[in-house]
C-alpha cells in the first residue's frame, strides 16, 4: 500500500468539502462576472452611492459578507474583489483599498488587509467586506 492510498481516507472529507466550497465560489464568481459584462455591454455608467442609507441597504441585500472565510483560498482580497464586482454588476462604484498599516485588520494583528472604499457626496467611506462595517475615512478633496 502506498502512502497516498493510506492517507486518502483521512483527508477525503476535508478535500471534498473544500472542493464544494471552491466550486460554489467559482460559480458565484462566474455569475458575477457575467452580470458585470452585461452591465458593461449595456454601456451602463457606474455611479457613486447617493446616501449612507442607500449604501447600507445595498450591503444588507448583498450576500458577499455571508461567505465563509478560508485563510488558504478565500481571504480578505477575495472578499474585496467580490464586493467590487457585485457593486459594478449593480451599477455602483466601489473600489478596492489596501491597508498596508494593518489599521483595519479584523484579527487585531495589524497585518496588511484588503477592504473597499466608496464615495457619498464628497466623503470617502471604507467598507469591511467581511462584515459590511462602514467607516468614515475623510473628505475626498
Amino acid at each position: 500500500m502506498d502512502l497516498k492510498s493510506l492517507f486518502r481516507p483521512l483527508f477525503q472529507s476535508e478535500f471534498d468539502e473544500l472542493n464544494q466550497l471552491n466550486s460554489a465560489y467559482y460559480n458565484d464568481y462566474i455569475t458575477t462576472r457575467q452580470r458585470l459584462e452585461q452591465c458593461r455591454s449595456n454601456d451602463k455608467k457606474l455611479k457613486w452611492f447617493t446616501s449612507h442609507r442607500e449604501l447600507r441597504q445595498w450591503l444588507f441585500n448583498n450576500p458577499v459578507s455571508e461567505r465563509q472565510y478560508v485563510s488558504t483560498s478565500y481571504d480578505c482580497d477575495d472578499f474585496a474583489t467580490a464586493l467590487k464586482l457585485a457593486a459594478e454588476a449593480d451599477g455602483y462604484r466601489i473600489d478596492i483599498q489596501w491597508d498596508l498599516t494593518g489599521r483595519f485588520d479584523p484579527t487585531g494583528r495589524r497585518q496588511p488587509h484588503a477592504l473597499n472604499s466608496t464615495k457619498i457626496g464628497n466623503y470617502v467611506y471604507f467598507i469591511e467586506p467581511q462584515t459590511d462595517a462602514i467607516v468614515y475615512e475623510g473628505v475626498a478633496d
